[in-house]
């Protein structure tokens, strides 16, 4: 298969130094609230990790825990809120009010 035009988007929008990749557990948590999310995400790394690094990007690539829907974390950078979704057809913010069944698989990416 051909490559078709490749365009720029963007250059340099990231500083210069050394990126780092962390695999990490988060154990869900037993009293989430739907619709805030989680704020706190990068001072956890930073606190693990004993260092100031900033986080660029989260993906989730495992789960553990038993549940007949897709369950995920998504992360916003600017607001460093991980929030929980679920997909049962329709993805949606999830709304159980407790997560500690389950243990999410997350790779972050941060400098």
């Amino acid at each position: 298969m051909p490559i078709g035009t490749l365009t720029s988007i963007a250059q340099n929008v990231l500083p210069c130094g050394p990126t780092f990749i962390d695999r990490v557990s988060l154990v869900g948590d037993a009293s989430y609230v739907n619709g805030t999310g989680t704020v706190g995400l990068q001072a956890a790394l930073q606190a693990l990790r004993k260092d100031k690094r900033s986080i660029i990007s989260v993906e989730q690539y495992g789960i553990s825990g038993t549940s007949s829907i897709n369950h995920s974390m998504k992360y916003d950078p600017a607001t460093d809120k991980i929030t929980a979704m679920v997909d049962a057809g329709t993805p949606a913010e999830e709304s159980t009010g407790s997560l500690a069944a389950f243990t999410y698989l997350l790779k972050i990416t941060s400098q």
